[in-house]
């Protein structure tokens, strides 16, 4: 008859996160506990088979992950370092999590709870001061490690699990963009170019916008009028010469010819046309301006931690 184990659980997460491009091959989680027979009794010291199991409710479901593992029981303690023989995938921790340990394919009950130690929370941020999916302008020409261009490149969420848990499929779903294609189910947000703005997020300065939404380029008209002046185009006239008995004619547009008076002058001299009204003339506007309206500013680049 098979002994039923009983066991008092310690799990403490521990991500180890690695500096490659792929992210989560490393992470483990150290698990610890006592095994005890029916009767309460430490087992014998040697090795046990244990299958351990997650699970996001505390009891029943269907196991997110699994391993089965020989694992050494020395005064009925044992330590094991789940993801060490079925790598863990750390998209999964993004929730509550239960742990499920089997031995003889019984589950000892009850599940434990999945939780953070403060060093694990150190351990995942320290060194880098930034959480998976913060951008940051960056005036390098190579790449801190940690940090990709946000240049809207297409990429594996088995590469890059926890950013693909922050970022979605929100920028693209990975089959077009820089080294788009069937292999990749994400994109980075591509941010060449561009300048960031704050999410309205309700405020009502730029409403309805979406995260991560781009937006094209406007121009507001101003509210405060603008004021000028011109020169009038009014009554002026024109002067031209005259010679002894000649009959002198003068244009001043095509359809108002003036004549000067036909009574012969004893010298050459001027005089001038009679005056025409106020009038308008047409002005041409040839193509011209720039491509955009932009300040003043600096060029970068943008990087996201992943």
């Amino acid at each position: 008859m098979k002994s039923i184990f009983l066991m008092v659980c310690v799990v403490m997460a521990l991500f180890i996160a690695g500096e490659g491009r792929a992210q989560g091959s490393n992470a483990q989680i150290s698990i610890q506990g006592v095994l005890r027979d029916g009767q309460g009794v430490i087992v014998p010291n040697g090795p046990q088979s244990i299958k351990f199991k997650l699970f996001t409710a505390e009891s029943g479901g269907t196991a997110l992950w699994e391993e089965e593992a020989t694992v050494s029981v020395k005064g009925g303690i044992y330590s094991h370092l789940m993801g060490s023989v079925n790598p863990l995938n750390p998209i999964l921790f993004g929730q509550t999590i239960f742990v499920g340990v089997f031995v003889d394919n019984s589950e000892l009950l009850p599940r434990t709870e999945l939780t953070y130690s403060p060093y694990t929370v150190h351990a995942q941020y320290a060194g880098n001061g930034a959480a998976p999916g913060s951008v940051t302008s960056f005036a390098g020409a190579t790449l801190p490690s940690g940090w990709l261009l946000c240049n809207g490149e297409a990429l594996s969420s088995a590469d890059y699990p926890i950013l693909f848990a922050v970022l979605g499929t929100k920028f693209g779903d990975g089959s077009g963009g820089i080294n788009g294609g069937p292999s990749k189910d994400f994109n980075l947000p591509d941010l060449r170019g561009e300048f960031i703005r704050g999410l309205d997020n309700g405020k009502g300065v730029d409403a309805n916008r979406v995260l991560g939404t781009a937006q094209g380029s406007a121009t507001k008209a101003p509210t405060t009028p603008f004021t000028a002046t011109a020169a009038s185009g009014g009554q002026h006239h024109h002067t031209f010469p005259t010679r002894n008995t000649t009959w002198i004619y003068a244009e001043h547009s095509e359809n108002n010819r003036i004549s000067a008076a036909p009574t012969p002058v004893s010298s050459t001299g001027t005089t001038n046309t009679s005056g025409v009204g106020d009038h308008s003339h047409t002005v041409n506007i040839n193509s011209g301006g720039d491509p955009e309206t932009r300040p003043r500013n600096f060029s970068l680049r943008y990087i996201i931690k992943y």
